[in-house]
């Protein structure tokens, strides 16, 4: 099972894509709701977060979704986590990651952005599994979000707007045979080059095939659909839309390690309603509770100041004892 991050080149000190193990059915047979017309405005919301590794010159995509006003970003923890390291190590050394918010077709940079919130549960069994040589017993999906918030524009000299274009949190879970579109940058068959300078958003049509739990959980985590072309490396964090243009869940992974064509694509998406219902497990607020904060910003910068501090050291640490890096400006 593969992620849906598009990784140009490996790197020693980029993350590997998550591992995981199948997941169980928990509905198939709902009701079917008809095809309905995708508005051409809900693109506004769904932007690519582009991250270049510093030291190998390597880089990553995936996709995201402005889901508040003031610039809060969902999307998967496998692709938030690079934010970690755009500030470690510290000044005046290196980071080891440049990260860019970019927007439109192609895609262009526009922003900037900071973690507000990265499950600590999910850093754990990543750092765990790092250099292993199978993904026996890590569970592709859980925990696999993150929050971030837009903080500035990559034009140090323009504003940020007062309000960002946002898509608004689905209510339910979808069911099986419901129709819906995935969205986001997929890049699978594209190169390094291409990535930086032709990236497209992709919005295709799709019918949700099966709602299932993640690991042995019978709860609505995920929801799954074969062969969609916005499904590919690179979607991952983007939109499953529903009608009304909602955010119902997020692409995050493919059970297919061998992907050639798009018909290869079997890809399963974290439902916003996990996304909430674990968010209160971790901090016992529910992501309608999380956004209702009324200063995001310190809120970010608590974050990194705290646990954001703790997972770099972890990624550190793993990294000097598996593969002997030493970085620059770090305590061990």
């Amino acid at each position: 099972r593969v992620s849906c991050t598009a990784p140009v080149a490996q790197s020693t000190s980029v993350m590997p894509a998550p591992l995981a193990r199948a997941t169980v059915p928990v509905s198939s047979t709902a009701a079917a709701t008809g095809p309905f017309e995708f508005d051409p405005s809900w693109r506004n919301a769904i932007v690519n977060i582009f991250c270049t590794d510093n030291y190998s010159g390597s880089v990553s995509s995936g996709s995201g979704v402005i889901i508040d006003p003031r610039g809060v970003i969902v999307t998967n923890a496998h692709v938030g986590a690079g934010e970690l390291f755009a500030s470690f190590p510290p000044p005046p050394h290196l980071a080891l990651y440049d990260c860019q918010v970019r927007t439109g077709s192609p895609a262009s940079p526009l922003y900037r952005a900071d973690l507000l919130y990265l499950p600590g549960t999910y850093i754990e069994e990543t750092v765990k599994y790092l250099y292993l040589p199978d993904d026996k017993g890590y569970v592709y999906g859980k925990d696999d979000y993150a929050l971030l918030l837009i903080t500035e524009r990559t034009d140090p000299k323009a504003k940020l707007p007062a309000n960002f274009p946002y898509m608004p949190i689905a209510e339910a879970v979808p069911t099986a045979g419901e129709s819906a579109y995935v969205a986001g940058y997929p890049a699978t068959f594209l190169g390094g080059i291409a990535m930086q300078r032709n990236l497209y958003m992709t919005v295709s049509p799709t019918t949700i095939e099966a709602v299932k739990g993640i690991g042995t959980s019978t709860a609505p985590d995920l929801v799954s659909f074969q062969g969609t072309i916005a499904g590919q490396h690179g979607a991952s964090g983007g939109a499953v839309v529903t009608r009304g243009g909602k955010l119902a869940a997020m692409p995050t992974y493919s059970d297919n390690r061998d992907i050639k064509t798009t018909d290869d694509m079997d890809l399963n998406a974290v439902t916003m309603s996990y996304v909430s219902s674990d968010l209160e497990a971790e901090t016992g607020m529910s992501l309608e509770a999380f956004l209702a904060q009324p200063d995001l910003k310190a809120v970010a910068e608590r974050f990194m100041r705290e646990d954001g501090k703790r997972y770099q050291q972890m990624y550190a640490n793993a990294w000097k004892e598996k593969q002997g890096i030493v970085l620059p400006g770090v305590t061990y």
